[in-house]
Parts: structure tokens; sequence; C-alpha cells
């Protein structure tokens, strides 16, 4: 699968067919947020094929399945691709279940319910799964960027507050990054030198937000 700008690709499996056919109808219908399209496999070995074939942005599954439950096929999606978002759409759910899906990976979990409901419920879920892992991705990548960079480099927020350093900052200072991270900046430069020169600048816009 390959993702086409505003949208998001879904891959649902379900040993139900009809099931499989309904919620694809409504998912695709569902015009609360970028649009959904959905590829659907009614067994595990299928929607393994299907992943190996493009990796959809989201993963939603029965646990209730012939031959590999729910929770089989996840451990089996994370040997081989860690992070795609999976939401659990079960039927048959219980605290258990839910346990047990977000201790091997899951994303979210959701139980089947009656009426129409559920697909405007579920199509949320997706968006906001999508969403979640995206911006993850790129906080990632662009921490990956900024601990490239040789000088020092942090990131405020509006309050004052460390929100990224890079390695060149820890090292400067001497600190740990999880001692860092959410500390006002003033902590590290009392005496009012380096950083205090460069969030003055920040303040009177002659700089960007990261320097």
């Amino acid at each position: 699968m390959t993702e086409s700008r505003g949208s998001i690709e879904v891959l649902h499996v379900d040993d139900d067919a009809d099931f499989l056919e309904l919620a694809k109808t409504f998912l695709e219908r569902d015009d609360a947020g970028p649009e959904l399209r959905v590829t659907t496999a009614t067994d595990v070995a299928t929607a393994l094929d299907r992943v190996e074939e493009g990796v959809p942005d989201c993963v939603v599954s029965d646990y209730e399945m012939p031959g590999t439950d729910g929770l089989e096929f996840l451990r089996a999606l994370r040997t081989r691709f860690r992070s795609v978002p999976f939401v659990l759409f079960t039927g048959e759910g219980s605290e258990d279940v839910a346990r047990d899906a977000f201790r091997v990976g899951a994303t979210d979990y959701m139980q089947k319910r009656s009426g129409s409901d559920q697909y405007a419920l579920l199509a949320k879920r997706i968006r906001n799964a999508v969403a979640g892992y995206r911006a993850k991705v790129a906080s990632e990548r662009y921490d990956t960027v900024v601990d490239a960079l040789g000088d020092a480099v942090f990131v405020l927020d509006g309050d004052g507050r460390l929100t990224s350093v890079n390695d060149g900052f820890l090292r400067l200072l001497g600190y740990e990054r999880e001692r860092a991270l959410g500390a006002e900046v003033s902590l590290f430069d009392a005496d009012g030198g380096y950083l205090a020169s460069q969030v003055a600048a920040l303040r009177s816009g002659e700089a960007g937000d990261s320097v």
C-alpha cells in the first residue's frame, strides 16, 4: 500500500467477510477527517501478505479468528513492523484481553457495538492512532537532525522551558537529557551568559525558536 496525500491507508482483518464490507463502507464514507481507504483480509496469513506488499498507515483487527487470534497476529506483525499503529477491534472483549493487547504493543483497543455509531468512533480512533504515530516519527527525525549538529542546540516553549536539546548542549552544560528536558532554561544559566543572551534574542525576535 502506498500513502496517498490527505488519506489514511487502513488494513482491516476479520473472519466475518460481511462485517468487513459493512465496516469498509462506513469508514470510507466518514468525512470527519482525512479520507480512510480500507483494504480487507479474512485471515491472518492473508493480512501478513498484504502488509508485506505495502505497510498500511493503520491495522485494525478482530480478536477471535480461526487459527490465529488478533494478539498472535499483533505479535507476528511486531516482529517485522514494530511501529505500525494497531487497533484491536473485537466483540470478545475483556479487561484481560485489553491488558494483553497493550502489553504486546497495540496502539488502541475498542469493543464492537451495535449500530452504525461504532464506525464513526472507530474512524476517530484510527485517525488518532495515525496522527500520534506520525507526530512521534516527525519528532524522532527532528531529534536525529538536532543531535547531528555539532553546536549546542536547544528548543524552548513559550514559558522558557526546554523541549528539545542536542548532545552538544548536554556536553556543554554537563547535564543528562532527562534532567534537562522540561526545565526552565534560566536554571542552566543563572549568571546571564550564553544561554541568557540567546533567550533574550528569541524574545526580541532576533532568533528563531531554536538556537
